[in-house]
């Protein structure tokens, strides 16, 4: 949680799902953050990395 604010959600997107996303998001929710991704304002390399990236998140979970 963010103590100068006391806010525990954060919203992220990226320009590459599969690094610029994946790895921030993953690391807030070991942090203890509420996290939401935007898939569709954020992409890959390829649509295969796209959703890959996307799976990752999910699997590291749980949203809320």
């Amino acid at each position: 949680m963010d103590e100068s604010t006391g806010r525990k959600k954060i919203v992220f997107a990226a320009l590459w799902t599969e690094v610029c996303l994946a790895f921030p998001v993953i690391h807030a929710l070991g942090e203890g953050y509420d996290v939401y991704f935007v898939t569709d304002a954020s992409g890959g390399t390829s649509v295969e990395s796209h959703e890959m990236g996307i799976q990752r998140m999910i699997q590291r979970g749980p949203f809320p």
